[in-house]
């Protein structure tokens, strides 16, 4: 699942770039041809475009000729969030790290807490993550927001599951249930604790070997087409059900992004099909994107 994110809308990016503007606009120049208000919109164009690589640079370069500007928390900010992007999590940890610490009660600080419990997530470390989906999970609760409030208390119920306190993610999952019902993020963090405790049934007999596979219809993500897994007969077809919400899915899709490369003898008479069963294809993409899966043939199920 991971993740980049939490959850902040572009208007609302917008926003704070034009924050950052405004406060730089405030700052003196240092000296002719060292402008602080002209680096930083320059970081904000390279935001606006997702020039990731460009960005971390010039953010960095912005910390070190600019030391205590009023857009320093932004900068950091801008700079967390591009190294989360390059999968660079520990890096990513180490800059929100230092914003918070600079800036505990900063107008940013609640959001840098959440993306790096994104990339605490993002690099296996549920654990670490708990604080601070904790603090984002209180403030955004609190202020009402109906997106980022359930998305932070979704990545909560995970890590308490996953680390075994099942009461505790049972009671937060309750909790969206009655305060965000229609958010997706509800339904996942249900379906998350709604996994039995106990040994599951004895799964029903399944399609004996050799027989022909039931029809499966999905989308492809490349190009909205729709698809059957009779399209592809005559292949031996690796069909691996997986959602972004989905934990112990993460491990191996991560793993079958590999599959082709150590099996180039393969060539074209093996599919490998990743089928998402995410509530809507923009979260199977967004999360297909952020960890840069891109080695299989990424389908929904719709």
């Amino acid at each position: 699942m991971k993740t980049p994110s939490a959850t902040i809308c572009a208007n609302r990016l917008a926003r704070l770039a034009a924050a950052g503007l405004l406060l730089a606009s405030c700052m003196p120049r240092a000296s002719a041809g060292d402008d602080p208000l002209e680096d930083f919109v320059h970081i904000t164009q390279l935001q606006s475009q997702n020039q990731t690589e460009e960005l971390v640079a010039a953010c960095r370069e912005f910390l070190t000729r600019h030391p205590g500007t009023k857009a320093d928390e932004s900068v950091r900010f801008y700079l967390g969030r591009a190294l989360a992007t390059q999968k660079k999590y520990d890096d990513a940890i180490a800059v929100f790290g230092a914003q918070l610490d600079s800036y505990p009660q900063g107008p940013l600080a609640t959001d840098a807490a959440m993306q790096r419990g994104e990339a605490y997530r993002n690099s296996n470390r549920l654990a670490e993550s708990i604080p601070d989906f904790e603090t984002a999970w209180n403030v955004y609760r609190a202020a009402g927001l109906s997106v980022n409030a359930p998305h932070a208390a979704f990545h909560l119920v995970e890590a308490y599951h996953a680390g075994k306190d099942i009461d505790k993610a049972k009671a937060l999952a309750a909790v969206l249930g009655k305060e965000f019902p229609a958010s997706n993020y509800t339904k996942n963090a249900a379906r998350v604790v709604g996994a039995p405790a106990k040994a599951a049934a004895a799964a029903p007999p399944g399609v004996p070997v050799g027989n022909e596979a039931p029809e499966v219809e999905f989308v492809r993500l490349d190009n909205d087409q729709k698809q059957k897994l009779s399209d592809f007969r005559g292949k031996v077809v690796v069909l691996d059900f997986w959602a972004s919400w989905c934990g112990p899915c993460q491990e191996p899709m991560a793993r079958m992004q590999t599959y082709r490369e150590a099996h180039p003898q393969w060539g074209d008479k093996v599919e490998l099909i990743a089928l998402s069963i995410d509530n809507t294809k923009e979260a199977a993409t967004s999360h297909l994107t952020q960890k840069g899966w891109d080695k299989t043939t990424n389908v929904w199920a719709g």
